[in-house]
């Protein structure tokens, strides 16, 4: 959907009335795709597409409504695959502290129990966060996920953003990144997935 990043920036109402148009579109797509998938071997479960923010959610309400969401389309999901994995993506711009994302994720996986799985994407790459600053940031988000009982995955960035926004308002641009910075990237990544959720 290459609208969502500006229809998640809209106010209260306009976010809901989306979000309730989105859920209604991929439960479609849901019933249309599963009897192709849910009988192949190759059939791993769902990825959830929305990439979870820590600014948009921030708004009086903004992250009711999301969690809602996330609930509902989750729990249809799992009552439509029921032992199918369940993941979802986020990242943090250093918005607020670490406390607050912890807070933040670990409110929205109680509301959606049918999701096991976060992949948290390190925003090292597109100057989101530091080398410094993730280590705090990816705890947080191993703390929330161990609280409620789900895996984290770390993803590595492994490019260097180049152009686009908000560095600027041309397409995005990337070049691979040193592989000194990828391996740090990825030290700290293994760090957080030291310790598994029981």
């Amino acid at each position: 959907d290459t609208d969502y990043w500006q229809k998640i920036a809209q106010s209260g109402d306009q976010v809901g009335a989306y979000l309730a148009d989105r859920e209604a579109r991929l439960v479609k797509v849901i019933d249309d795709v599963l009897p192709l998938v849910s009988a192949h071997r190759s059939f791993g479960g769902w990825f959830m597409g929305e990439e979870i923010d820590d600014v948009n959610w921030r708004r009086p309400g903004a992250s009711a409504t999301l969690y809602s969401y996330v609930h509902r389309l989750s729990s249809y999901l799992r009552l439509v695959t029921p032992s199918a994995p369940i993941t979802i993506s986020g990242f943090c711009n250093a918005q607020g502290t670490a406390d607050q994302l912890q807070q933040f994720w670990q409110d929205l996986l109680q509301a959606a129990p049918g999701v096991g799985i976060v992949l948290f994407q390190d925003g090292v790459g597109v100057h989101k966060l530091t080398l410094q600053a993730l280590p705090g940031y990816l705890a947080a988000m191993r703390s929330a996920t161990d609280s409620t009982k789900r895996q984290l995955w770390s993803v590595v960035e492994v490019f260097e953003q180049t152009g686009g926004p908000p560095m600027n308002s041309g397409p995005f641009e990337a070049v691979p990144a040193s592989f000194t910075r990828v391996l740090s990237q990825m030290k700290i990544g293994a760090r957080s997935e030291e310790h598994t959720s029981e």
